[in-house]
C-alpha cells in the first residue's frame, strides 16, 4: 500500500489503481508527465500543433489592487511611486523611532535640572534619487536621503522639560537605499 500527499489531501492507493491516482492526486508524478507529454491522437484526425507560448512579463498586484508589471515600468511611474512609497517610509520612521517624540528620553542634570531629548526626521530635508539597473528583477534603485535631528530641551522638572521649546542640537544624515521588485519597494 502506497501514501501519497498532495496538498494536504491524503490519498491511499493499490496495485494498478497508483498510476491512475498518481495522475489525479499527484500531477508532478511520473505517470502524470507521461500522460501530459504524449497526447492521444486519432487515426485519420487532423493534426494540430498548439501555438507557440508567448513570454509576458509576470504582473504585479498592488495594494490598491492595480496590476502593474514591472518589466514595462517607465522611469516616471518608478519616480512617482518611489516619491509615495519614500513619503510613507519617512512618517513610519517619525513614528516608529526608538527615541523619538512619543519615547522622550529624559535624564537629571547634575546642576538638578531634568534634560529631554529626542530624535526626528526633518521632512523638508528628505532627497530622492532613482537609477535603471540592468536586473530584470529589480529594474530601479532609489537613494533616499533626510536629516534626523536630535532636539533638547531642559527645564525644572519632568513635565516642563518635557513640555517646553524644543531646539535642534544636531543632525544626523541618514542615507537609505531601496530597489524596485516584483513586490514594490523594499
Amino acid at each position: 500500500m502506497k501514501r501519497i500527499r498532495h496538498n494536504n489531501i491524503p490519498a491511499i492507493l493499490l496495485g494498478t489503481t497508483f498510476a491512475l491516482g498518481a495522475i489525479f492526486f499527484c500531477p508532478t508524478a511520473p505517470a502524470a508527465q507521461a500522460a501530459q507529454a504524449a497526447p492521444v491522437v486519432k487515426k485519420g484526425a487532423p493534426v494540430v500543433k498548439a501555438a507557440p507560448a508567448v513570454k509576458t512579463a509576470p504582473a504585479v498586484r498592488t495594494k490598491r489592487g492595480k496590476i502593474t508589471n514591472t518589466r514595462s515600468l517607465t522611469m516616471a511611474n518608478a519616480a512617482q511611486e518611489f516619491r509615495a512609497f519614500s513619503t510613507k517610509w519617512v512618517y513610519s520612521v517619525n513614528r516608529n523611532h526608538v527615541k523619538g517624540k512619543t519615547r522622550m528620553q529624559v535624564v537629571k542634570l547634575p546642576n538638578g535640572t531634568y534634560l529631554a531629548r529626542y530624535h526626528a526626521v526633518n521632512p523638508l530635508s528628505v532627497k530622492r534619487e532613482l537609477k535603471g539597473t540592468r536586473n530584470p528583477k529589480a529594474p530601479f534603485v532609489g537613494k533616499l536621503k533626510y536629516v534626523e535631528q536630535i532636539f533638547e530641551n531642559t527645564g525644572k522638572d519632568v513635565a516642563s522639560a518635557r513640555s517646553g521649546k524644543f531646539k535642534v542640537v544636531k543632525g544626523i544624515n541618514i542615507v537609505e537605499i531601496f530597489c524596485r521588485t516584483d513586490k514594490g519597494w523594499q
